[in-house]
């Protein structure tokens, strides 16, 4: 008697994965889209209310001010980042026994405590760690620590499958791949929220680490997903890629 495979708990969430994954050719459809988008440019959507009635006092929240300092930058200075400031950028995305040994949990919240959210880092302009210079690891968040996987191939075959024409490379780009199966079993369709709603927390959260460094970087959305999968050594049956980030010094 042959076994049945599983019962797909979110099939649905599955099919907007797929229709949204990006090939060559669907790559050149989205870019098409977006050139016509950009010559008919609109302010964001707000409710048709007045003007806020109540105003709040000012912000004198420090976070404020970094905020304030964030800016998409596709550019790059050639200054190497350090390993401290490797392990700062990817500190917000540790378990809390990795920062301070007896806590339980992670830093960021996950729904269900599923965590899907796994990151690989392509470290390009690292100085001081000869070990990840090159080379594609995964973040161990357990114990705040990259693994190394292997070679990455040269910064132009790498900036093709991101989609990206930038001629110098950043210092880091980051692969939030989202390994959904536990979060669409305990929530169905609904946990296809949480696994994006997680990315972007933990987008956010590098991104401000980042900004506080004084670091320049950008979210990454038109690579070629089975390509960067197949980097990571991944089948696209089993994980996601959801975002990839880039960072690095500024300009000069």
């Amino acid at each position: 008697m042959t076994d049945l495979p599983p019962e797909d708990p979110a099939p649905a969430f599955r099919l907007f994965w797929d229709n949204s994954s990006l090939t060559p050719a669907r790559a050149l459809r989205l870019a098409e889209a977006i050139s016509m988008d950009a010559m008919q440019a609109a302010p964001p959507p707000r409710p048709l209310y007045g003007t806020a009635a109540q105003r709040l006092p000012a912000p004198d929240s420090p976070l404020t001010a970094l905020w304030r300092e964030r800016h998409s930058e596709r550019r790059f200075g050639a200054t190497p980042l350090t390993a401290a400031g490797l392990g700062n950028l990817l500190s917000p995305l540790a378990s809390r026994a990795a920062i301070t040994p007896g806590e339980r949990g992670r830093l960021l919240p996950s729904g269900g405590a599923k965590y899907p959210v796994l990151t690989y880092a392509a470290v390009l302009n690292v100085a001081d760690a000869p070990a990840l210079q090159g080379k594609l690891a995964w973040y161990d968040p357990e114990h705040h620590g990259l693994v190394p996987l292997g070679a990455l191939p040269p910064w132009q075959a790498l900036a093709a499958s991101l989609g990206v024409d930038w001629a110098g490379p950043p210092a880091l780009v980051l692969f939030f791949v989202v390994q959904a199966q536990g979060t669409l079993a305990k929530y169905g369709e609904r946990g296809g929220r949480f696994v994006l709603i997680e990315t972007g927390t933990a987008l956010a959260a590098v991104t401000l680490e980042a900004t506080r460094q004084g670091l320049a970087g950008v979210p990454v959305a038109s690579f070629e997903d089975g390509a960067l999968l197949a980097l990571c050594g991944l089948a696209p049956a089993t994980h996601g890629l959801a975002l990839a980030a880039a960072f690095g010094p500024a300009p000069g």
